[in-house]
């Protein structure tokens, strides 16, 4: 217990130096120790310190971390607010180390309120958010468009999609800039238009970089010379033609079965076309991996000419100079076209006024750093920000910091310039520096925190650094398998040096475990050719290492829920309380999702679907390709074959053989017959109604009312329902985005709007999720597996940065570098071997309780440095070491599954102790059974289908509009208003004494804003008057009766049903009779009620009939009130039947 009390005492410690207000900060936080609380009560010691909340910016990486900590806020100042005096002294007292004085008893319970009325509250955002909120304020200065609205990745993927064809199609052209058509055919030689598309994505990730080092041709001649320098290649050296002439003779001479064969490339190379770059006069010099060859000739050559070696030597030198120019030349050309497309994405967004998240950040930074428009910004900042604090700070790439950088420069300038206390907070820890695809780089991280220490020292400002090494969420199990992983120098790399990851749990009394499977292989046994139905005993072992690895972890999962407990409270384990994290989104995924869903685990699917990839999708979009291209033979056979239709073998291929046309006219030809009369019927109504239906309205007729997604999910399984969703989604967006054309979406769809993000930690059910490892960031689980360990990642990157971040070096393939070329090669691998590292940090401290880690293998071993080889060695090393507490273990998986395998593994566990749960869970009931109408299709909209205006006109009441006065008649602005006051007074004077009336009318008329003359005030009085005091119409304004009366509800016409929602001008209710008048302003009164315009008299109607349902056996009268007059007509029954929507007569 002491040593758990000790971890808190020390965690609290460093907790409260972080948190101190009156200081800047910088906090490296291990995995677990409470970055999220570090924050919150830093800010919430803030406003204990009367910083106002406006005053406070918090920048966080992801809206979930903004929400949760905003959350937390509220959650803390609410609980002050209303807590005894005793509590909050004891909430207040544990945040600053000493008992509250009475003032500040009584900021802390106004806190919940100040930061409620506070403008705009505190600011807790994303970066993303702070940049777009800064350029709605200063749009003009930033140079974007006011108003500008946010680009989601599809929309952003179908823009630059269109804007590589227009470049495609420009250069194409005969005018075409001679640069540009160049630069594109180096480029093609080295790529295809897939590679040159995602080449383009990634230099446009790259655009704060292109636009900060490379601008325009003067910014790549730079960068031209820069490269040519780290390239060693800044002059070619001049080709000594005499000498490498006599060289290749003394080797033809010399004979024997390399030099001649030299001697004779040499002399065809000088007496032909001398390109350097030609592969065969290379290979002279240099091996296949590109390094200079040891024995340029041999030692009988040599003795011929004593000095062939150096001649053959310096030609190698001079090649290596020519192969670094021609990979810069590649590089600029790349980079010219980058350019070009960046440029035509910019003015592409520009038109539609909208910006992607890119450009948030290099618009801000560049309204920042602007010369023109910087010195206003920050002043206008200046007043308005005193107090920064960032939030996972090793995921914040350059440009993001530099946004930070010039927001927070004028903090340190002394106290001289403000008078108020101004702090930078930055909380992250590089170990978890894992988004370098995203620029984030773990040097910046060093790089600013020197910087804000340096000008905290300038400005004598203190500026205190914290460690936090006590973990909240795992147990010592687990974090002493992290120490041991990352305690090995392999390891290490790119962590921290090794022995320097250390972590303190906290949760010591509770009981947790690590375990390392022996891996799953690939079965040596021999399939069975003539089992064609796969009976044979050796059936379960045929399965594929992956899929057996999957059935294993369903199966471990199901064992666990329900029968184990959870170490931290001792609630029953259920799917919600599984993580599995894994590095690729890959046929493992999908095999255990099935596998999940056969032993009846609740899973949430995947954070990332490609919906391209998914079999019930292909069906449906072969559906919606046939509708648009019937004579596509092959995409309508597939068709067939899908459970959409569902024809076997056997009939597609009576259809197809010999058939004398296309598959669809022979399908016509035959559908009299019975195997192909519901097809032919089917795919009949799809093509009737695809020219009318909007896409969503067509896959969802499909799926819907005709039965569609019953017969996928009864052939793919339930698996599919997920994908099926998100289609019906994405269909929904494209109309959104883009309009309703089936062949637009599918166009859109495929080139790039099939690929769906979801946040799985949102409105959290009990579901096992599935995640890769970036995802899981911030996130964390009690029970955690990790089975995708045995390859390591494809270094696939050929958009290579420098060392220092500066440069860019684009190198194709492997052959086309120089030696320094394979050094910086050399170097980005190993940086990003280096991220690999830290990223199985991530994955094994998102572990609370027990991490289980496994992998499969086939035809290949694991790669060398995976993650099993990582974790293997450090738990082993525990083994070996005399305290350590991994042991050896055999582990046999037979008896779980069928298929099972058994192995040495390593296990490392910790005795504790689970906490009784407070209450016993209690059990769910069993689902109860579908009611009769879930099958069922969905009844009609309304028509209309939103609800019915009555003062709206109908489409049939265009030709009898009513009339209106002519704008030539003089006083015409005076009636208007005339118009307008008397509806007023007729609203108001009846909820007045009679006696009073008279009066109000007149002060009312005479309030300056009406600008009336007396006399007018006299008529205009005289005439409201008239209406309400005459006695034939003392019923309407009696007391009792209303103004303005909503109503609402449904009535019957012979074309259905509508909703009716309106207001009723004046309604008064007796015993026997309902009556309702309208107000007309500004309309001429017709002579007699049958001159009423139809929309005048449909609205009565509808009033009419919606009271009469109200007040059943009252007879219900109908008036217009017409103030130009002012004049009370009565319209009839039989005008109001007439005149209802649809009414035959009207």
């Amino acid at each position: 217990m002491s040593d758990v009390l000790d971890a808190l005492a020390l965690a609290t410690e460093a907790q409260r130096r972080a948190t101190t207000p009156d200081h800047s900060a910088w906090v490296e936080a291990n995995a677990g120790t409470g970055k999220t609380k570090v924050l919150t009560d830093r800010v919430t010691r803030l406003l204990l310190n009367d910083v106002k909340p406006e005053r406070i910016l918090c920048l966080t990486f992801t809206k979930a971390a903004a929400a949760e900590m905003r959350n937390r806020l509220a959650h803390q100042l609410g609980r002050w607010a209303l807590a005894d005096e005793a509590t909050l002294d004891t909430g207040i007292a544990r945040l600053i180390d000493k008992a509250p004085t009475p003032a500040q008893r009584i900021v802390a319970r106004r806190l919940f309120a100040r930061v409620l009325d506070a403008p705009g509250g505190i600011n807790i955002l994303t970066i993303h958010a702070f940049c777009q909120a800064l350029l709605k304020r200063f749009p003009l200065e930033a140079g974007v468009a006011p108003g500008f609205e946010i680009l989601d990745e599809a929309e952003a993927q179908t823009i630059l999609r269109r804007v590589q064809d227009e470049q495609m199609e420009a250069l194409a052209r005969s005018d075409a800039p001679p640069a540009l058509a160049a630069a594109l055919a180096s480029v093609a030689a080295k790529v295809s238009i897939a590679e040159y598309a995602e080449l383009m994505t990634r230099l446009l990730s790259e655009r704060a970089w292109l636009l900060a080092h490379v601008v325009n041709e003067a910014g790549l001649a730079r960068l031209g010379r820069r490269l040519r320098r780290q390239l060693n290649c800044e002059r070619v050296p001049t080709l000594d033609e005499a000498a490498l002439r006599e060289a290749a003779r003394n080797l033809i001479e010399t004979g024997g079965k390399t030099d001649t064969p030299n001697g004779q490339k040499i002399a065809s190379w000088l007496a032909e076309d001398r390109n350097d770059l030609s592969p065969a006069y290379r290979a002279v010099y240099f091996t296949s991996e590109g390094q200079v060859r040891k024995s340029l000739a041999t030692k009988a050559a040599q003795k011929r000419l004593p000095g062939i070696v150096d001649i053959l030597q310096a030609e190698a030198e001079r090649l290596e100079c020519a192969r670094g120019q021609a990979l810069v030349e590649l590089t600029l050309a790349l980079l010219r076209l980058g350019l070009d497309v960046a440029d035509r994405y910019t003015r592409a967004k520009r038109r539609r006024a909208v910006l992607d998240y890119d450009d948030l950040i290099v618009a801000t930074r560049r309204l920042l750093e602007s010369a023109e428009s910087a010195a206003w910004v920050l002043f206008k900042l200046d007043g308005g920000i005193d107090h920064v604090l960032v939030d996972e700070a090793q995921d914040t790439n350059p440009d993001q910091w530099e946004v930070i950088r010039r927001l927070t420069e004028e903090f340190f300038v002394g106290e001289g310039a403000v008078g108020r206390s101004r702090t930078i907070f930055a909380v992250g820890d590089t170990k978890q520096s894992i988004f370098g695809f995203q620029r984030a780089d773990p040097r910046k991280l060093k790089e600013m925190r020197e910087w804000f220490d340096e000008r905290s020292r300038v400005a004598d400002r203190i500026f205190v650094p914290v460690e936090l090494n006590v973990s909240f969420r795992s147990t010592p199990a687990v974090l002493d398998a992290v120490d041991c992983v990352f305690g090995e120098i392999e390891a290490a790399k790119g962590v921290a040096e090794p022995g320097d990851v250390i972590h303190l749990p906290s949760r010591k009394n509770e009981p947790g475990r690590v375990e390392l499977w022996p891996l799953v292989e690939a079965s040596e046994d021999k399939a069975d050719t003539k089992d064609i139905e796969g009976t044979g005993s050796g059936g379960a072992s045929q399965a594929l290492p992956h899929e057996r690895l999957a059935r294993l972890i369903a199966a471990h999962t199901k064992h666990l829920i329900g029968t184990e407990r959870r170490a931290r409270d001792g609630e029953n384990l259920h799917a919600g309380h599984f993580m599995v994290l894994v590095r690729r989104r890959n046929e493992f995924v999908n095999a255990l999702v099935r596998a999940l869903k056969r032993e009846g685990v609740e899973v949430a699917g995947v954070d990332r679907l490609n919906l391209g990839q998914e079999l019930a999708i292909q069906d449906l979009l072969a559906m919606a390709r046939f509708v648009l291209l019937p004579q596509d033979d092959l995409n309508l056979a597939a068709l067939l074959k899908s459970p959409l239709i569902g024809l076997d073998e056997d009939q597609l291929f009576i259809l197809a053989w010999k058939r004398p046309g296309h598959l669809w006219r022979a399908l016509r030809e035959r559908s009299h017959e019975a195997p192909f009369a519901a097809a032919h019927a089917t795919l009949a109504e799809w093509l009737r109604r695809a020219d009318y239906d909007t896409p969503f309205d067509f896959f969802a007729r499909v799926l819907g009312p005709q039965g569609g997604r019953r017969r996928l999910l009864e052939r793919l399984g339930r698996e599919a329902s997920d994908p099926i969703d998100e289609l019906l989604a994405r269909a929904l967006q494209y109309e959104g985005i883009e309009g309703g054309s089936l062949q637009g979406f599918l166009r859109w769809f495929e080139t790039g709007g099939g690929e769906i993000k979801r946040d799985l930690d949102q409105n959290r059910r009990r579901e096992l999720r599935i995640l890769t490892v970036h995802a899981s960031k911030g996130l964390q689980a009690p029970i955690v597996y990790l089975p995708d360990t045995t390859r390591v990642p494809r270094d696939s990157e050929r958009l290579l940065a420098g060392t220092e971040g500066e440069a860019r070096l684009w190198l194709p393939r492997a052959d086309d570098a120089n030696e320094a070329a394979r050094t910086w090669r050399s170097e980005a691998r190993d940086r990003a071997l280096e991220e690999q590292n830290r990223l199985l940090y991530v994955a094994m401290t998102r572990a609370e309780d027990r991490l289980y880690v496994g992998g499969w293998v086939g035809s290949k071993k694991p790669d060398r440095g995976c993650w099993y080889e990582r974790i293997e060695t450090g738990l082993r090393a525990s083994s070996e070491a005399g305290s350590g507490r991994a042991v050896a273990r055999t582990f046999d998986f037979t008896a779980l599954v069928a298929d099972g395998w058994s192995g040495n593994g390593f296990e490392l566990t910790n005795e504790g102790r689970i906490v009784e749960a407070e209450q016993r869970e209690l059990p769910i009931a069993d689902e109860a059974p579908l009611p009769p109408w879930w099958t069922e299709p969905a009844p009609g909209e309304p028509d209309p289908p939103t609800p019915l205006a009555p003062s709206q006109p109908l489409p049939d009441e265009a030709a009898a509009a009513p009339r209106a006065y002519s704008p030539l008649i003089a006083d015409d602005l005076r009636r208007w208003q005339r118009g307008l006051l008397l509806h007023d007074l007729l609203r108001h004077l009846p909820g007045l004494p009679a006696a009073e009336r008279a009066a109000a009318a007149r002060r009312f008329l005479a309030q300056p804003a009406h600008a009336l003359a007396p006399e007018d005030i006299e008529q205009w009085a005289d005439e409201a008057l008239s209406v309400t005091e005459a006695p034939v119409h003392g019923a309407l304004f009696a007391e009792g009766s209303r103004a303005e009366v909503p109503l609402i509800g449904t009535v019957q016409t012979p074309r259905g049903t509508f909703t009716v929602s309106g207001q009723v001008d004046r309604l008064a209710v007796s015993d026997t009779e309902v009556l309702i008048v309208d107000y007309k302003t500004n309309r001429p009164p017709p002579e007699q009620a049958a001159g009423v315009a139809l929309a005048y008299r449909r609205q009565l109607a509808l009033y009419r009939t919606l009271l009469q349902r109200i007040y059943p056996g009252r007879k219900v009268r109908a008036f217009l009130l017409w103030t130009a007059a002012p004049r009370l007509m009565e319209i009839s029954e039989e005008t109001l039947e007439k005149s209802m929507p649809y009414a035959a007569a009207s």
